[in-house]
């Protein structure tokens, strides 16, 4: 649409940090923030739905100008300025001065742990233009863009787009673990030959050698 602005997800993010928003970023732009090569339209976060951080986020809402958007959004007679309104609703589409905003409740996102308190607790903390921002870790985001996949009414390009992050993010956790196996299979310093020392055959025993004289304290405490 004409009236749509372009999405500014830097704007944003800095907004929501600067009101200390507590949410966790999902969607498309997790997407990339893991290295996924998308597009994305939208900035979709779940926040805490508290009312001290419901007041956060009317605080940051209003210095967007965010207004509801879809069909008939401007007849709901909602005030997103309102902290008491956006606490006894749900999720929120918007738009704003910098683009899409989406803003869901982890109870009404499907796929999404029971708790707020689990998704931040797994969630992933980076930082964008001095901003600590938490993304949802790449398990939480395949339980989601899985339960998405599967919704009756979902266009078929949104679809595909689902099925298509779950198979980058399992190529991420696929890559993870064997990076880790590959950690716990080297060998720590001491099983490694020093330099001039040549390594053990497997299965040959050592010569034995004369024992030698202990060493001499010299006068120092062992």
């Amino acid at each position: 649409m004409a009236d749509t602005p372009a999405l500014d997800a830097a704007e944003l993010l800095t907004a929501l940090n600067r009101h200390e928003v507590d949410c966790v970023l999902i969607g498309g732009m997790a997407m990339q923030a893991y290295g996924h090569v998308r597009t994305t339209v939208d900035l979709d976060v779940i926040a805490a739905w508290t009312p001290e951080n419901m007041r956060q986020l009317a605080a940051a809402l209003g210095e967007l100008g965010a207004r509801l958007r879809g069909v008939d959004a401007d007849l709901l007679g909602i005030d997103l300025t309102n902290p008491e309104q956006l606490y006894d609703g749900g999720n929120f589409l918007m738009r704003t001065a910098h683009g899409d905003l989406d803003v869901f409740a982890v109870d009404q996102t499907a796929g999404a742990p029971r708790s707020y308190e689990q998704l931040r607790a797994r969630a992933v903390a980076v930082e964008v233009l001095g901003a600590r921002i938490l993304i949802a870790h790449p398990e939480d985001l395949i339980r989601m863009k899985t339960a998405a996949s599967r919704f009756r009414d979902r266009p078929e390009a949104k679809r595909r787009q689902d099925l298509d992050d779950i198979a980058v993010l399992e190529r991420l956790r696929a890559e993870r673990d064997a990076a880790t196996a590959a950690r716990a299979i080297q060998p720590t310093r001491s099983d490694r030959p020093q330099p001039g020392q040549r390594p053990e055959q497997p299965g040959r025993p050592r010569a034995s050698r004369a024992p030698r004289k202990p060493p001499q304290n010299h006068g120092r405490k062992r």
